[in-house]
């Protein structure tokens, strides 16, 4: 999550928003897919910065649970309403125009997709004018982290393979 917050605030940044991210100093470990993970995260940052004006904010934020990690994109731009927090993960749902940007309507689809196969829970909330709230909550390797290491499980899953990881909860400076 750090390292995806640290490649993406000179984007978000250079769009006028204020960025950041609030992370526990500690590391959690998962069994996800990582390339998945990488996009489904990116995919709500990405989303978050299209639907905010300038002098908006985007914060990213990593909680815990005793079974789940929680990865939070929390925006304050012009929110959503209820039909459209029922309809935004299905497939080429699109609300609205952006001048200038095709929209494809998968952001939110992919990170949702991402969020069931890996056997975690995808929420939304979002007022009208007020911002939105995007989370991923992720399984928390049931396994002692000491016995995880990269490569040191290669399962099938259905869905795909999933290995370990390790994610890595710095703050940013």
């Amino acid at each position: 999550v750090s390292v995806l917050c640290e490649k993406s605030k000179p984007f978000i940044e250079n769009k006028g928003i204020l960025f950041s991210c609030k992370v526990p100093l500690e590391n959690i470990f998962v069994n996800i897919d990582r390339e998945r993970f990488f996009y489904a995260a990116l995919n709500l940052l990405l989303n978050a910065a299209e639907n905010i004006s300038k002098n908006g904010k985007i914060k990213v934020s990593v909680s815990k649970t005793s079974k789940f990690v929680k990865i939070t994109v929390s925006d304050n731009g012009i929110g959503m309403n209820e039909e459209t927090i029922i309809r935004c993960t299905e497939p080429f749902f699109v609300k609205g125009e952006i001048p200038g940007k095709k929209r494809m309507g998968l952001g939110l689809t992919l990170a949702h997709h991402f969020a069931v196969k890996s056997g975690g829970r995808f929420k939304i909330k979002s007022t009208i004018g007020e911002g939105t709230s995007v989370s991923i909550l992720l399984p928390i390797a049931e396994t002692d982290k000491t016995e995880l290491s990269v490569g040191s499980f290669s399962g099938e899953i259905p869905g795909g393979t999933f290995s370990p990881v390790e994610i890595v909860l710095s703050s940013l400076r």
